[in-house]
């Protein structure tokens, strides 16, 4: 399918994957620490595969389960909870994402600000309330946002999109929910939710900073006695490509109109991703030097932006070109877009384009990973979806050893 939617400072530790420790819990939590000693800061992050795309018939649940761990848990408040949190200067967070849900703490290490942000990081975990009073004072803020996102045209353009790009498969659904199904989520729902899915053989624990292999063992030995074992659950069905053509236009009360294009692209780990990656970065991954942003900005003046990504995802994830415009350039727009990517699939990039593409990849790479939580997000990604613990080590040169005819080949079979 290719379709057209319009709508009105730390350095990287040397040998990472010799420093990444990667074990598995008696319960089956899998763990990965990477220690970075360089601040008093440890990072941590339980991810779970229970994500949006895990809601079924209830569309919403992942994200309300999720928002309404810290609100009340083993008898706390979630003022208390968030007291709690502050007298230590710990920082909390609960999130659910298409793939996966996760939950997050950054504290220092510091034994008694440690021990204390960690107890009430597994009372949220081991001991949610789940009060009828908090699910609905939840739910009201929730139906308000979802409200408040249809006033945007650029989330309506996201959400058309996807919902045209993957149907009925999980993907296709906003992580929120829709006001009719939020409404009818019950507590005995949420709970269920909760009691199948943040359990420890589902669970993926990341964790970056100041504390030694045997602290984070003590740690994950936490997490492994604060939940149930439970059940992995089954793997989703990959979502079915369609290969037909079409432009969906919907009206909206704006002079800007919102433009999205694109197709599924590729699963995270997928085969030619870092040779599609670097087609990507020529076609509209790097900013003013790629080709589209070059024929829509800076040769025409239509958008401000301009731009393409590829959003991997355990299954095939959507390949995105997007800008915003005058509602009178919609066409034109489109019409530069198409004879672009055109272009480039049936040429390819230039020579100078690759090597240009290749070492602002490579070296701009460290400053991509030059925080605790940049190292957090990178190792989590790693744990999360199996990648290889020496991936960080081998990214540049992954890059560095591309070949044209690599790329030529990605760009047909991909963009």
């Amino acid at each position: 399918i290719f379709f057209t939617f319009v709508i009105f400072t730390y350095p990287l530790p040397s040998n990472a994957q010799n420093q990444i420790k990667h074990w598995v819990t008696e319960k089956g939590i899998k763990v990965f620490f990477l220690e970075a000693q360089e601040l008093p800061i440890l990072d941590i992050r339980l991810l779970f595969d229970a994500g949006s795309s895990r809601d079924s018939d209830s569309k919403g649940l992942s994200y309300i389960t999720h928002s309404l761990l810290d609100e009340g848990a083993a008898g706390l408040d979630a003022i208390q909870i968030a007291e709690k949190f502050d007298e230590v200067g710990a920082q909390f967070s609960a999130a659910s994402s298409l793939d996966q849900s996760n939950l997050s703490l950054r504290t220092l290490t510091k034994k008694h600000y440690i021990k204390q942000a960690l107890n009430v990081f597994m009372k949220i975990l081991a001991k949610p309330d789940f009060t009828v009073a908090d699910i609905e004072l939840l739910r009201n803020r929730i139906i308000i946002s979802i409200r408040e996102d249809l006033q945007d045209p650029g989330f309506i353009a996201q959400k058309t999109f996807y919902k045209e790009l993957y149907g009925d498969h999980p993907y296709g659904n906003t992580t929120k929910g829709e006001e009719n199904s939020v409404s009818r989520i019950t507590r005995e729902e949420i709970v269920g939710f909760y009691q199948k899915y943040l359990v420890a053989s589902n669970s993926t624990l990341v964790m970056v900073g100041a504390v030694s292999e045997e602290e984070a063992m003590d740690i994950a030995k936490l997490f492994d006695q604060s939940m149930h074992e439970g059940k992995k659950p089954a793997a989703l069905l990959a979502p079915k490509p369609d290969f037909s053509r079409r432009t969906i236009r919907v009206s909206f009360p704006s002079r800007q109109a919102h433009i999205l294009m694109g197709h599924l692209g590729l699963k995270r780990g997928g085969k030619g991703y870092f040779p599609t990656y670097l087609a990507n970065h020529i076609l509209g991954g790097s900013g003013f030097s790629s080709r589209i942003m070059n024929e829509v900005r800076l040769k025409r003046g239509l958008a401000y932006s301009a731009y393409s990504y590829l959003f991997p995802l355990k299954h095939k994830g959507p390949y995105i070109i997007g800008l915003q415009t005058e509602g009178k350039n919609i066409d034109t727009a489109i019409d530069i877009i198409e004879k672009t990517v055109s272009s480039y699939v049936t040429d390819g990039p230039s020579t100078n384009e690759l090597r240009h593409s290749i070492a602002s990849i490579t070296n701009g790479f460290p400053l991509r990973i030059s925080s605790n939580a940049s190292m957090l997000n990178y190792v989590s990604m790693i744990g999360y979806y199996g990648l290889p613990l020496d991936y960080l080590d081998t990214f540049q040169e992954k890059f560095k050893s591309i070949k044209m005819g690599q790329v030529l080949q990605v760009i047909k079979n991909n963009i």
